[in-house]
């Protein structure tokens, strides 16, 4: 389902740049989108969301775009979360990306005009989800995942693990997830954008990441999946 959904989307994005004569400056656009959409996770959480609805969700991604994108462009990204895509949307741009490639026949594509969010647009996002997370919390026994729901978000939650593993396993594992979806990739390009996401969330402002000094540490860089949930099991008792 995933990839006749990042095929049948990104052939559409693409006909659309060559009909119209915006390859390069769609292919600018469908870099800097996919870079958001790899670096900012709690975009991806609020996105994701199911007490969110539809409209909210669309609504905050012209907030987030508009002007910075075409409205083609806009429009896309409008319908795939319409139609419950979102979590196919990298895979769609990535697609289109790589058509592009090999269409203009060249190598592999780095961002070289990257559309970071603005502190304003990720306060409004963070805001959002704190609500909700919080808001989950107080209502029942959950399992949160993300990188300061220890210190920041949940600060006194009765168990916290700090999961991690190696740049190059987490690479391997994000470059074994996008071949099995038939998506071309780099490794290399993969583990780049890794470490840069981890260094900036590491040194930015607001909520760093960091490990709580009450949590457990599970490093999973040589675990099996298997290992892993008993490792986490074994700290719940």
């Amino acid at each position: 389902m995933a990839k006749l959904v990042s095929k049948t989307y990104g052939d559409a994005l693409f006909e659309l740049a060559v009909e119209s004569g915006q390859v390069d400056e769609m292919l600018e656009e469908a870099r800097g989108i996919r870079q958001i959409l790899r670096d900012d996770n709690e975009l991806s959480k609020l996105m994701n969301h199911p007490k969110i609805v539809k409209e909210e969700k669309i609504e905050i991604l012209e907030q987030i775009f508009k002007g910075r994108v075409r409205d083609e462009v806009t429009g896309l990204m409008r319908m795939l979360v319409s139609k419950g895509h979102y979590g196919e949307m990298e895979s769609v741009f990535t697609y289109f990306i790589d058509q592009v490639k090999e269409y203009k026949n060249i190598g592999t594509a780095y961002v070289t005009a990257p559309m970071p969010l603005t502190d304003s647009q990720k306060g409004q996002v963070r805001e959002k989800l704190l609500e909700l997370q919080r808001g989950l919390a107080r209502e029942k026994d959950v399992i949160m995942d993300g990188r300061d729901i220890g210190t920041c978000i949940l600060p006194d939650a009765d168990v916290k693990i700090y999961l991690t593993a190696s740049v190059e396993t987490r690479a391997r594992r994000r470059f074994e997830e996008l071949k099995e979806k038939g998506i071309l990739c780099d490794f290399d390009e993969i583990a780049r954008d890794i470490k840069e996401r981890d260094e900036r969330d590491m040194n930015r402002a607001t909520a760093p990441l960091r490990k709580a000094d009450d949590a457990h540490l599970v490093d999973s860089s040589h675990m099996t999946i298997e290992e892993v949930v008993s490792a986490i099991c074994g700290y719940c008792k």
